[in-house]
């Protein structure tokens, strides 16, 4: 899991569900992409959305695709880390 409170974050893309940031290490600059859901309380279909993304993380390949990191707590949130 990444520290995110190390990045500094530009919205990319929202919807009525969820925001896509794109974030820069505050130390190296070093990209990263994190998905998280707009409602400060998200309903389970979002939160199992997520999960489902994340779990796609072996068969994509790298060289051609953003590989989810992780699905994990920012402060009070859960974000999908790219």
């Amino acid at each position: 899991m990444i520290e995110l409170s190390t990045y500094t974050f530009e919205v990319l893309r929202k919807d009525e569900d969820f925001i896509l940031y794109r974030g820069r290490s505050q130390g190296d600059g070093c990209p990263i992409l994190v998905l998280s859901p707009v409602a400060e309380h998200p309903a389970s279909e979002c939160l199992e959305r997520l999960e489902h993304e994340c779990s796609f993380r072996e068969a994509l390949d790298p060289a051609w695709s953003a590989r989810p990191i992780a699905v994990a707590r920012d402060s009070d949130r859960i974000v999908l880390e790219f």
